[in-house]
């Protein structure tokens, strides 16, 4: 089963946007200073999230469809 890397951080982000919208519909305070924090940090690890599951996918291609060498080229 291959996994989209993409999908995958997209559906996270959205997923931390419902929560907050959430926390904030059911009446609940934001304090406005820890987001100014959290919410950098959350998209960074996302994002490194996504970069290390797209490397390691494209890694397990290349071992599954090798280049052809030189001489198959040919």
């Amino acid at each position: 089963m291959k996994l989209d890397s993409a999908s995958l951080v997209w559906g996270l982000i959205f997923l931390a946007l419902a929560a907050f919208g959430l926390w904030v519909g059911t009446g609940n305070q934001v304090n406005w200073a820890r987001v100014s924090i959290v919410a950098p940090l959350l998209l960074i690890a996302v994002g490194v999230l996504g970069l290390v599951l797209q490397r390691s996918s494209s890694r397990s291609s290349r071992r599954k469809n090798p280049r052809p060498s030189r001489k198959d080229r040919s």
